[in-house]
């Protein structure tokens, strides 16, 4: 039975919706906020003050003003819940709460922004910044503002810097700036905007007379930074919720496109991110290991998809990797990278930056391996007791399925617990 509809709308949306859905819908009449005439392409036409006097299962809105016709229709006592949106440029009707209904098409105001600084003289160009946004988001929350502006403020050659720069020079920096910092800010889903500065004096005229500004102590002349784990567990303990970082719409969009083009026959996807890097190198992936237990897997069940070290994308796959497929793109694109990662059924790898993407993400299925390797002090034992993680544990907050393993990836802990995880996810399927 066809659904009863007012189509909000006098111009070229509204007759591209009547050439494109009117066999599917019975339109009772167009609406707009003051009709010119009584009729529109053979149809009453009303105003919006009458469609309250008419019975009706959706109003489908078909203009570009989509914000601030629902705005009006619900000033005139039309639920959200009621209310469509007819996007002629894809020929396609999408319901209340879709990614496209979202702020980023709002004008908002000054007074409504969080203002959050990421100061590069206090803090490193790398995925450290994903903890920083998540205590963002919690103080967004707090706050009641309806969205965050963050502002990186380019680094100046103090001595925190002039440690770096042996192990990192100027363009490796500049090119982490852009590929890991600018495009992490857009997993944060109330992300307005984001801001480099080329001058550390910058950042006083982007924050000065603004209402919100997080940290609550920041100056140019004395930055400071909040992106460690124990400032987001200690508000994990305030049962604020922390994992707050999703792929857009786009990004899933995307990556349904390539994982139906690779896996027609519909197989559970078990991504494996790889650590391969020169920094550090004893906290990289076991390869071999790795490689053994793709192997392994049911083949006619399971389809491997490697995220490989952004060192290494674009190397050739080893014959012993067989069988399974290579995102390059996931590696250079963090948005990409997340989408696969909420998309498939267990992600595994070891600990390291790109990883974390899966900790602070509810919606995503993983096993963390490896934690400590002693050698380093940011992976040592005692640097996870200091960010308040209790060893042998997994990542605070963590779902049922979301799982740290502190041993090495060997085959063996590496198969035990994928079994283990794939036990607990099948139990959950059943109970639903």
């Amino acid at each position: 039975m066809s659904k009863n509809v007012i189509v909000y709308g006098n111009g070229a949306s509204a007759k591209g919706f009547l050439l494109s859905h009117q066999a599917c819908y019975k339109v009772i009449a167009f609406a707009t906020d003051e009709p010119a005439d009584s009729t529109f392409e053979g149809h009453k036409n009303i105003s919006t003050e009458e469609i309250k006097q008419l019975d009706f299962d959706a109003i489908i809105v078909a203009s570009w003003a989509i914000h601030e016709i629902t705005e009006r229709l619900v000033n005139h006592g039309v639920p959200h819940e009621k209310i469509r949106w007819f996007q002629h440029h894809k020929e396609r009707i999408i319901d209340w709460g879709h990614p496209d209904f979202n702020m980023s098409h709002i004008a908002l105001q000054a007074e409504d922004i969080l203002y959050c600084i990421y100061d590069l003289n206090v803090a490193r160009a790398t995925y450290d910044i994903l903890g920083f946004l998540c205590l963002c988001e919690c103080e967004r929350v707090v706050r009641g503002s309806k969205g965050i502006h963050i502002i990186i403020v380019n680094a100046s050659d103090n001595e925190f810097n002039q440690t770096r720069w042996v192990i990192q020079n100027t363009q490796e920096h500049n090119w982490r700036v852009d590929q890991i910092l600018v495009q992490c800010c857009s997993l944060l889903p109330h992300c307005v905007g984001v801001s480099k500065t080329a001058t550390r004096s910058e950042v006083s005229k982007l924050i000065e007379d603004v209402a919100h500004i997080f940290p609550h102590h920041y100056s140019e002349q004395h930055p400071v930074i909040e992106y460690e784990f124990d400032l987001l567990f200690e508000r994990l303990r305030k049962k604020q919720e922390i994992a707050h970082l999703k792929a857009n719409s786009h990004a899933m969009d995307f990556v349904r496109q390539y994982l139906n083009k690779i896996n027609p026959d519909g197989k559970k996807v078990v991504t494996i991110s790889l650590r391969e890097s020169s920094n550090k190198p004893l906290r990289n992936s076991n390869p071999e290991e790795w490689q053994k237990f793709a192997h392994e897997l049911d083949h006619s069940r399971y389809l491997v998809v490697l995220v490989p070290d952004t060192e290494n994308a674009f190397l050739n796959l080893s014959e012993n990797w067989s069988g399974c497929f290579s995102c390059s793109e996931a590696a250079f694109n963090v948005q990409i990278r997340m989408a696969l990662y909420e998309l498939s059924y267990i992600n595994l790898g070891v600990n390291n930056g790109p990883t974390h993407l899966c900790a602070l993400n509810p919606d995503c299925r993983y096993i963390m391996y490896k934690q400590v390797v002693e050698n380093y002090p940011h992976s040592s034992t005692q640097s996870f007791i200091d960010r308040g993680f209790e060893i042998g544990g997994s990542f605070p907050g963590a779902r049922p399925w979301q799982k740290f393993v502190w041993e090495d990836d060997s085959f063996e802990v590496i198969s035990a617990n994928f079994r283990e995880l794939v036990s607990v996810i099948e139990s959950s399927e059943e109970k639903e």
